[in-house]
């Protein structure tokens, strides 16, 4: 089931992004104390628990605003309300309630969606007083919050979680197919790729680019193994996802990696990887998915198949080690091969070790590489336990988690990824306190 998607919106300065980093978890939205500062939408996965939503946070809003720059920022937001579920209206405390905060509580309930009001800024007590005034436009509940301090965020998504569908919805193909998406910017070849993998046109296929608008689920059976595979609209940089149909096939595309337990990322050969690639690369490799690279157009291609992958590889920084093949979604080339590999990925992603082997590695790998001090003190790793597959996902008790630095986790991840076998393939590591069990 695709996560539920709510949308941060706002006047300029009530601190909406500050509010979706603190959601979120990531410093991943700019922040600063000059209004404006966000104009394009930006997306991150919000856990609460157990219960995962997805946020959208968005520039701030003028509702009738005429400067091409605040009428680009509505459309924008306008799209982020119509691709959620719900909404948070957010104000700012200490400037009261204003004229447009008034506006736009009558726009976001044209939509129809559920809203949460939330009044931010309330970083001391005095502050608490004036929360009240924001009942003059009806907004109940409220919830006084601080998204730079963090205070009242857990009354919020307390009522975010009780709102969330709680049953699954039946399952339209078998559970134990597994999912796989196929991503990639717009013209790259993924309709022409899933014809030669089916061996049959079950999508269509046309030279302009952005024929597909929708994920389209695809099953389909290999050697006694069920699949479901995922078309996906192409992704475009922001700045060319200019009609509406363009931005609602970016969300649609997002989900389908959310959904997915393995992504084959198309790249076009010709131009060899863009940002925009490398992005990709990332969202998916955060999401812990299973990440196969495909460089299509290889027939287009006149160079050193071993000369152009040692170039490619340093571009992909710590995802180097990730599989890459070069095909032709056009002349069939290697695209057979391509069931091989998603085959190893997946086997890969259920990788297990015991408890006692975990543990020799464990104790192995800390004595060669002892961790740095945390404020002075011995940082330990007592012991580690297999908790997950797909990804593998690895608890690591110590009497100082959040004294692990990311650098180490690295190492750690590095390390496993040998023991195990399984490089390229994420891994997820979750740190806790020793007592934590007792």
């Amino acid at each position: 089931m695709s996560h539920p998607v709510i949308a941060i919106i706002g006047r300029p300065n009530v601190g909406k992004s500050r509010l979706f980093n603190r959601l979120t978890g990531k410093y991943q939205a700019l922040v600063d104390d000059q209004p404006g500062v966000t104009r394009d939408r930006h997306y991150g996965l919000v856990e609460w628990r157990g219960a995962t939503f997805m946020a959208i946070d968005t520039g701030g809003l003028i509702p009738g605003a005429e400067e091409p720059l605040n009428k680009k920022v509505w459309e924008q937001a306008f799209e982020a309300i119509k691709e959620a579920d719900f909404l948070i209206c957010l104000f700012n405390v200490q400037e009261g309630l204003n004229p447009v905060d008034e506006a736009l509580v009558k726009e976001l309930r044209k939509a129809g969606k559920p809203i949460f009001f939330a009044v931010n800024k309330v970083d001391r007590t005095a502050h608490e007083t004036d929360v009240f005034e924001f009942n003059k436009v009806g907004a109940k509940p409220l919830f006084a919050v601080s998204a730079e301090h963090g205070r009242g965020i857990s009354d919020l998504l307390e009522a975010i979680y009780e709102k969330l569908p709680k049953e699954e919805k039946p399952p339209e193909f078998p559970a134990e197919a597994m999912r796989l998406a196929i991503i990639g910017r717009p013209n790259v070849g993924k309709s022409t790729l899933i014809n030669q993998m089916l061996g049959q046109e079950r999508v269509v296929v046309h030279d302009e680019a952005g024929t597909t608008r929708d994920a389209i689920d695809i099953l389909v059976e290999r050697e006694g193994k069920q699949f479901v595979v995922v078309d996906t609209a192409g992704i475009k940089k922001k700045s060319a996802t200019r009609t509406r149909l363009e931005k609602f096939s970016v969300i649609q595309s997002l989900r389908a990696i959310d959904d997915s337990q393995c992504v084959c990322l198309l790249l076009d050969a010709t131009q060899g990887i863009t940002h925009q690639d490398l992005q990709l690369a990332h969202t998916i490799w955060e999401q812990k998915k299973g990440l196969l690279l495909l460089v299509n157009k290889w027939d287009l291609m006149k160079a050193n198949k071993e000369k152009y992958l040692e170039d490619l590889r340093p571009q992909l920084r710590e995802l180097h080690e990730i599989p890459v093949m070069c095909i032709s979604a056009k002349t069939g080339k290697q695209c057979e091969e391509i069931w091989n590999s998603i085959n190893a990925i997946c086997e890969a992603m259920q990788k297990r070790l015991s408890t006692p082997k975990l543990n020799q590695w464990l104790k192995k790998v800390a004595e060669g590489h002892p961790l740095p001090l945390y404020k002075g003190k011995t940082v330990k790793l007592y012991y580690a336990a297999q908790v997950g597959v797909s990804p593998p996902h690895i608890v690591l008790f110590s009497n100082f988690p959040q004294g692990v630095p990311e650098t180490y986790r690295r190492y750690l991840i590095h390390q496993l990824q040998d023991e195990l076998d399984i490089k390229g393939i994420p891994i997820h590591l979750t740190f806790r306190r020793r007592e934590s069990i007792l």
